[in-house]
């Protein structure tokens, strides 16, 4: 079994990242659509623009954009890589070079992405369950060690 170099990698990393990318764009778009349109099918009388000064819109709309940012910038360094430089040594050097400005861009955005779902998900939790202090407790320790 041969070992899977660098380029293939990358190669996969870009088709299953853009594949994924659009599953994240489908579910925004989903929930901007909910969100506006949750209190007028339920015949209240709360406006969309409530809902979208909400803690969560504000999480979902970030977690959107960082996501956005880092997928452009994977799409931009194989376009680099494999277009402007042509040849396998080149490319080989390229990504196997990690004090590049995008890919510590690219590691950097990712820890915020992390952060931001986990922040999520721990706001959800005190939410669903009746703003409780006692249920966010340990997702809270989870977020500051994944801080740390």
């Amino acid at each position: 079994m041969s070992d899977i170099t660098i380029i293939p990698a990358n190669l996969v990393t870009l088709i299953l990242e853009s594949f994924l990318y659009g599953i994240v764009l489908l579910l925004f778009i989903s929930t901007i659509y909910f969100l506006a349109s949750r209190r007028t099918l339920a015949g209240k009388s709360q406006t969309a623009t409530h809902h979208f000064a909400s803690l969560a819109f504000i999480g979902v709309t970030a977690l959107f954009l960082v996501v956005t940012v880092h997928w452009t910038l994977v799409t931009y360094q194989a376009f680099l890589a494999f277009i402007h430089l042509g040849d396998k040594a080149g490319e080989d050097t390229f990504y196997a070079d990690l004090s590049q400005l995008i890919e510590v861009a690219k590691v950097a955005l990712f820890s915020v992405t992390i952060l931001i779902g986990d922040s999520l998900v721990a706001y959800r939790l005190w939410i669903v369950w009746s703003r409780g202090r006692m249920v966010i407790i340990f997702p809270m320790v989870a977020l500051l060690g994944v801080l740390v």
